[in-house]
């Protein structure tokens, strides 16, 4: 038999190259999984929920304890979709990991390219694959083996060290070769073939099974269409000791993935945008950035040309690490200025709007990542000093020339000082409304002491609500944090409020002289991290699915579970009213965070103080109890104003 191994991997790749040009074919799948969840005593569990979790299905049962998970799809997929990373070697043994039904195409060469093995398997279902390669090719100095799984190749160097005719099965010490490197002139003598492929699962799918009061239990499943009953074991969930407050996730509810809407501040940056480093940008995954003048006041052209660099500035720099910058329109104009409108002249407050409209115009700044926010709180007279009535007519005007020259712009405001409650903002939405001027982004600042996204955005909700207007995009408090408010624990707390809210916010500077070095209080001199800005570190690192949060008193957190890395991070905040035991209360740990009745914990401390701070302080890393899929973690939070982390992770 003369098998030529380029001319066979070439024709894969011209067919599958096809199929995936085309991009997806249909493929009709039919879903019937049915049974009971018993107890210990073949007793049927009543509202136990049931879960196909690749065909993402879910059932609750009855009295009778019976689940049925049914689903006829149609749907277009992807032809072949391996896993990433499925192709490795473990000493004397090839592993292959095989996600959906793909052809497997093995290729064994010595190192002048003579192919001497085979194993090819036209269709190989779901399941993991093993090739077993000891004592196999004698005592070659090196091998090469050319995997495919679909359109996914590797390359990888095996050497089998001969010890009494036995190999080894050692890798070769070298990194694997690039899928293109050739490996020709290929042998076209009679290489060894067969399909020894050892199949050592085929699940297509697992289900899980909870219920109050017993042991959660995963089950993997080879067929699609069965009947399966599922036994949970009874167990007893843990009372939490006595604790001055506590906060519980519920990993059995999840949500979607993270937004780290709370992660952004206004100034911060350097004024001509080069400092910070990049890395302290990204690695807190800034989202928002709010700008609109630089150091010096004043009014006139001149001004106007300093500010507008330090928009330029800040605007490539959000670019960079794909944040939104909020261009603030009333910095730029100048609050020592002419108020727009005194005596009910409109034509330079125009002129200037046209100046700037041009520049963003000219230098790109026109699309969904720059939002045009109009006034900054126009009820202080710092800010403003002419009539309610005259700042409303300067909001209409602002936002209509916008609209006009950019009709896609997207506007925000009205950025009230005094939050979404009160006469201003009742008064604006008024106005809004009747004049067809609602901003895409609904603003206000909470920086009042003692706010509360989460009870605010209710707040607004039932004002626009009453309106009937819903003409709008989203909510952005963007000014968050007194100087009292800004330490690491109220951090962890507002960003759990954030998330709880789903809306955006952007941190205060209150740092004069270093309004432009600070990062909004998250560094200290020379652009050194600090301890609120490993808190915010900490809330970019999660991943994953968002886990169901129920706040306590005064502490609150925001936690997700990644199953992809099995781990799972939780930022823990403290709006300042509590000190002594905390508790976590962690129920329906999944069976991947879990080994041997036990998960790692890993908890951190981010403590008080707005010095330079290298990393977190480690409390405790040490395995810690799961009982009955409820594991309990209780914080000494001796200073209220320190914040917390938990990572979790299977031992």
């Amino acid at each position: 038999m003369n098998f030529n191994w380029d001319e066979a991997f070439m024709r894969m790749r011209w067919i599958s190259g096809i199929l995936l040009s085309l991009g997806l074919a249909v493929n009709a799948q039919t879903v019937n999984v049915r049974g009971k969840v018993l107890d210990g005593a073949d007793k049927p569990i009543a509202n136990a929920t049931v879960e196909l979790l690749r065909a993402k299905l879910k059932d609750t049962t009855g009295a009778d304890g019976a689940y049925s998970l049914l689903a006829t799809s149609n749907a277009t997929r992807r032809v072949i979709e391996p896993l990433p990373g499925a192709i490795k070697l473990e000493r004397d043994a090839l592993l292959l990991n095989v996600a959906k039904a793909a052809p497997i195409r093995i290729g064994i060469f010595d190192l002048k390219g003579n192919l001497l093995e085979t194993q090819v398997l036209d269709r190989a279902s779901p399941g993991t694959y093993r090739l077993n390669l000891e004592g196999r090719f004698g005592a070659e100095n090196l091998l090469f083996i050319k995997v495919m799984i679909g359109e996914t190749m590797q390359v990888l160097p095996f050497v089998p060290l001969a010890r009494g005719g036995k190999s080894d099965g050692m890798l070769a010490p070298l990194l694997p070769l690039s899928p293109s490197s050739p490996l020709s002139p290929l042998s076209e003598t009679s290489p060894r073939t067969g399909t020894i492929l050892a199949k050592t699962a085929a699940n297509v799918d697992t289900l899980r099974a909870a219920a109050s009061g017993y042991q959660t239990q995963t089950l993997p499943i080879a067929s699609l269409d069965l009947t399966q009953d599922i036994k949970l074991i009874s167990c007893t969930v843990p009372t939490p000791p006595t604790a001055s407050d506590a906060v519980t996730l519920d990993m059995a509810v999840t949500g979607g993935p993270p937004t780290y809407l709370g992660s952004g501040f206004i100034y911060g940056l350097a004024e001509d945008g080069k400092q910070p480093p990049t890395a302290l940008l990204s690695d807190i995954k800034v989202k928002g950035m709010r700008a609109g003048r630089g150091v010096s006041e004043g009014c006139g052209q001149a001004a106007w040309n300093l500010h507008f660099k330090v928009m330029k500035a800040y605007y490539s720099r959000a670019k960079e690490v794909g944040a939104t910058l909020l261009l603030l329109v009333s910095d730029d104009y100048g609050y020592f200025c002419t108020w727009p409108g005194d005596g009910g002249d409109w034509s330079g407050f125009t002129t200037f709007m046209g100046q700037l409209i041009d520049s963003a115009k000219a230098n790109g700044m026109t699309g969904p990542d720059v939002r045009w926010e109009l006034w900054n709180e126009p009820e202080l007279d710092i800010f403003w000093k002419g009539t309610q009535a005259q700042w409303l007519e300067t909001f209409k005007h602002a936002y209509q020339q916008i609209r006009a020259a950019i009709p896609s712009a997207v506007i925000e405001g009205p950025s009230l000082a005094t939050g979404p409650g009160g006469a201003w903002m009742n008064t604006f939405l008024d106005y809004a409304k009747a004049n067809n001027v609602v901003p895409d982004y609904l603003t206000w600042h909470e920086e009042g002491g003692g706010a509360d996204p989460v009870a605010d955005l209710a707040t607004l909700s039932r004002g626009l609500s009453s309106r009937g207007i819903t003409n709008f995009k989203g909510f952005d408090a963007n000014e968050y944090g007194t100087t009292g408010e800004q330490n690491p624990g109220h951090s962890a707390w507002y960003l759990a409020r954030f998330d709880r809210a789903g809306i955006q916010g952007l941190r205060g500077n209150w740092s004069d002289p270093e309004f432009f070095s600070n990062m909004g209080d998250l560094v200290a001199a020379n652009w050194k991290p600090n301890s609120q800005y490993w808190i915010y570190k900490r809330y970019a690192d999660q991943t994953g699915l968002k886990v169901n949060t129920t706040a306590g008193s005064q502490v609150d957190a925001v936690g997700y579970a990644d199953a992809s890395t099995s781990k799972s991070i939780i930022v823990v905040g403290n709006k300042g009213g509590v000190t002594g035991s905390v508790n976590v209360v962690i129920k329906n740990v999944p069976a991947w965070l879990q080994s041997a009745g036990s998960t790692k914990v890993l908890l951190e401390k981010m403590p008080t103080g707005s010095g330079a701070l290298a990393a977190p302080v480690v409390v405790s890393n040490a395995s810690v109890a799961v009982t009955c899929n409820t594991l309990i973690v209780t914080i000494n939070w001796a200073t209220a104003t320190d914040g917390y982390v938990l990572s979790l992770s299977p031992n």
